[in-house]
């Protein structure tokens, strides 16, 4: 009975030490500044709702693999000058990026893996994301009007509209950067 009494007390004390450790962020540091005040484990990210694909637009084909709604995430918007951004349609298919300010509310952004490259020139306020978008790939050969073959190019107006960061789909490790 003694040494059950004992394997308690160890228990109890093992829990108690684990309860009361500083919090950890994801790579070991402290996640309290010297004041004891909860630091942000990841700068803030807005995130915002296409119902178009954000790699392709809107559907102009019927081989065309992207397909919406369409989801863009930026990194750090309201402090930064500049960040990662991701792209990821419903299909889960995506492209990692990054984007700059540009002058006003306008923001650059250029998302990119080996077979497509996709840049957007938006005006990002608190409630929508608007603005040119082009798709470029030179693994995509299409015919012009005159029927000579060019690498796909596709721009189009993205607008999406602020949508919770938790609804975005997490993107495919298959084909993604």
């Amino acid at each position: 009975m003694r040494s059950g009494a004992h394997s308690v007390i160890v228990i109890i004390a093992i829990c108690a030490g684990l309860a009361c450790s500083e919090p950890r962020t994801q790579s070991g540091q402290n996640a309290l500044d010297s004041s004891g005040v909860a630091q942000s484990v990841a700068p803030s990210a807005r995130c915002y709702r296409s119902s178009h694909s954000v790699l392709l637009g809107p559907i102009a084909k019927s081989r065309q693999n992207a397909r919406g709604p369409g989801w863009l995430r930026v990194e750090g918007i309201q402090s930064a000058d500049s960040g990662a951004g991701e792209l990821v349609d419903a299909t889960r298919a995506g492209l990692t990026g990054l984007w700059r300010r540009g002058p006003g509310d306008s923001v650059s952004m250029t998302a990119a893996d080996d077979f497509l490259r996709v840049e957007l020139r938006l005006v990002i306020s608190d409630s929508v994301a608007m603005g040119p978008a082009m798709a470029l790939s030179d693994a995509d050969l299409v015919r012009d009007a005159s029927g000579q073959l060019r690498t796909f190019r596709r721009g189009w107006v993205l607008r999406a509209t602020r949508a919770s960061c938790d609804s975005m789909p997490i993107r495919s490790a298959h084909g993604s950067s």
